[in-house]
């Protein structure tokens, strides 16, 4: 929680802890592109060219082609998917933890920005939550993420081995119980 204090100009800051987390309605998946298989000739012996003279060119085609595939999984990993509309419940700026990561709902007006470049009335309040809608210049400019009922897009990317994997293994337990 962030309060103005008028005396001295500055916020104070009070958290609030676990208590006072609620859970989001709805169901989350994540949908990222597969990353390419290895060659069959790479799986031999790459480095070995008398055993398969392509195996450099294939190398570096395979090598260039994940690289291509991770980075739009990280960009991928911003947009979360929902089956309830998220915008009853949160709104641009406020906190949200996938997993065990904490994130903001994007509210970036400029993506040639970072966030804390971004324009005052753009950036997220300093308390978790906010008492209304972050500026409605935003809305008119447009915001860089769209925010509608089936996506909840993330200020930030989703780790690998955090994020990404517990919204798989919830995937995995609600496959598993239907």
């Amino acid at each position: 929680l962030g309060v103005t204090n008028p005396e001295e100009k500055d916020k104070i800051l009070f958290p609030r802890g676990e208590s006072f987390l609620v859970e989001l309605d709805g169901c989350v998946t994540l949908e990222l592109p597969m990353l390419p298989p290895e060659p069959k000739d790479m799986m031999n012996d790459p480095n070995n060219p008398m055993q398969n003279p392509n195996a450099a060119m294939q190398n570096a085609m395979h090598k260039a082609q994940t690289q291509r595939i991770l980075q739009a999984r990280r960009l991928h990993s911003r947009m979360i998917r929902t089956d309830v509309d998220p915008r009853v419940q949160i709104r641009r700026g406020e906190a949200v933890r996938i997993g065990t990561e904490w994130f903001r709902v994007s509210s970036a007006v400029r993506e040639d920005l970072p966030l804390d470049k971004q324009p005052p009335r753009a950036q997220a309040p300093p308390s978790v939550v906010s008492m209304k809608d972050l500026s409605k210049k935003n809305e008119v400019d447009g915001y860089v993420c769209r925010f509608d009922p089936k996506t909840l897009p993330l200020d930030g990317m989703l780790n690998e081995y955090g994020g990404i994997a517990n919204l798989q293994k919830a995937k995995g337990a609600r496959e598993r119980l239907h």
